[in-house]
């Protein structure tokens, strides 16, 4: 894994944060009724997105399971058709699927790191 793509990761797993603190005892209903809290949350999805779009083929390869086709696909509704944006999907996203590629992204970073503790490489 090159530095840049270490640093790509953590900006995913950063930004899963920062989605999780926005909808911290958060309900849906107040969500979608706040819209400040949705841009805020649509801005980390697609930095999500953006940046697992820079991650290179070999290194999705190590990560079978990984969303990567949903994520880059779904920066580039949030980016370009940003009118027929589904807030109620935007909801389902934060709170079920962005959990498990945080936790996917953590499992391979500690990997990564074990596997370059005893000098082997990716």
């Amino acid at each position: 894994m090159s530095p840049e793509e270490k640093l790509r990761l953590a900006h995913i797993v950063e930004a899963a944060d920062r989605i999780a603190e926005y909808l911290q005892g958060i309900s849906k209903e107040s969500f979608l009724t706040d819209v400040l809290r949705q841009d805020a949350v649509i801005r980390r999805i697609q930095i999500i997105g953006e940046a697992v779009r820079h991650l290179s083929p070999a290194l999705l390869i190590t990560m079978p399971g990984f969303p990567a086709k949903e994520a880059k696909g779904m920066r580039n509704v949030l980016v370009h058709d940003y009118e027929g944006v589904n807030v109620e999907r935007i909801w389902d996203t934060a709170i079920k699927d962005i959990p498990v590629l945080r936790q996917s992204v953590e499992e391979h970073l500690r990997l990564h790191a074990q596997r370059q503790g005893r000098g082997l490489s990716m």
